[in-house]
This record gives structure tokens, sequence and C-alpha cells, in this order.
């Protein structure tokens, strides 16, 4: 499945995480539960984004950031058990 990031999010992010985010084991993150208000794919990338955008505007790492904040929560499994 591919997840289509919309045109106010920055086109150099978009470039940054393309490939991690259409992958299909990261795609799975949405059958899981996160925060109790979101799925896992979507907690994973909005962290993504605030990190690049944070890190980016103090001239730190942005692509490090974005993709680290993909990677934050990549497990398969329901915690919560």
């Amino acid at each position: 499945m591919y997840i289509k990031i919309s045109k106010d999010v920055e086109r150099q992010y978009r470039k940054e995480v393309e490939q991690i985010i259409n992958n299909k084991d990261f795609q799975k993150l949405r059958y899981y539960k996160q925060h109790n208000w979101s799925d896992r794919l979507m907690h994973s990338i909005n962290v993504s984004y605030l990190s690049y955008l944070y890190c980016r505007d103090h001239g730190w790492q942005a692509r490090a950031a974005a993709r680290a904040g993909l990677l934050h929560d990549l497990f398969l499994y329901d915690w919560h058990f």
C-alpha cells in the first residue's frame, strides 16, 4: 500500500523518508494502536516530521532525525498485552 503524504509537507522531507514509508513491513504499523488515539504508523510519521522540522531549523541532522523518528517504534507486536 502506498501512503501519499500531503503536498503541505515539505518536499525535501518526503524525499528523505519515501523509501521507509513505502516499505511493506513499515506499512504494517497501521495495525497497532498507539497512545489510544492513533495507530503506530501515523504516530511514527508525526514524530518523524516534527523531529525533521526541529532539526532543520536548528542546523542539525534533519535527515537522520526524520528517519529515526520513523523507526523509533518499529516493532510488529502489541505491547499492551
